[in-house]
């Protein structure tokens, strides 16, 4: 349960990252939600899913509301956490293909 509610949170980060600048709107983050898993994502859901990844990743998300598009506000501080938990999941799904193939090093700062 919990693997799942890290794996939406990032999911919901990546997606309106990846809308840039320009921003998402509520709709278009509803239709990609329901198009990758199959469930209607409610506003509620949405709300909680978003307070979550600010309070999480430290990464805030801002609603323009002349436009009512979604953006990541400020620099992700805890890059490295994203980042983290996106390569563990990509991992965990294609675990077969790619055991023993890959292997992380330390680094310096022991993330």
């Amino acid at each position: 349960m919990v693997v799942e509610l890290i794996e939406r949170y990032v999911w919901l980060l990546d997606k309106i990252r990846a809308a840039g600048d320009s921003g998402i709107s509520l709709k278009e983050i509803q239709d990609a939600y329901e198009n990758k898993y199959f469930d209607e994502y409610k506003r509620r859901t949405f709300m909680n899913d978003k307070a979550a990844v600010e309070e999480i990743f430290g990464v805030d998300i801002e609603c323009d509301r002349s436009t009512n598009l979604y953006r990541v506000g400020g620099e992700v501080e805890k890059k490295w956490m994203v980042d983290f938990f996106t390569t563990q999941g990509m991992l965990s799904r294609g675990q077969q293909d790619l055991g023993g193939r890959i292997e992380t090093e330390p680094t310096p700062s022991g993330h």
